[in-house]
């Protein structure tokens, strides 16, 4: 039983194998590309010199937009960055 285990899987794994070789033959798509060609490349990043909006981390009595939090900030505004007045016009950095 084990023999016929052994040689069932073998006979798969030539199948696949065979399958594999024939639809690289048909469509040259890196999907079928042999094991023996495959070369891990690094790859550029799609979108060059993207970043992405900074969050703002206030709450409080208003909206946030894009990165900016435009009302009456009740917490996430950092010590440094308070006034004795009361902003409504709190942007992250960056």
């Amino acid at each position: 039983m084990i023999t016929e285990s052994v040689t069932a899987i073998g006979n798969e794994k030539v199948r696949q194998e065979e399958s594999r070789r024939s639809m690289w033959r048909q469509s040259h798509s890196i999907m079928f590309r042999p094991e023996s060609e495959q070369v891990l490349r690094e790859q550029d990043p799609i979108i060059p010199n993207f970043r992405f909006k900074p969050q703002v981390y206030v709450a409080g009595l208003g909206m946030t937009i894009g990165s900016c939090f435009i009302g009456i900030p009740i917490v996430g505004v950092p010590v440094e960055e308070r006034t004795v007045a009361i902003s409504i016009f709190v942007c992250a950095r960056g």
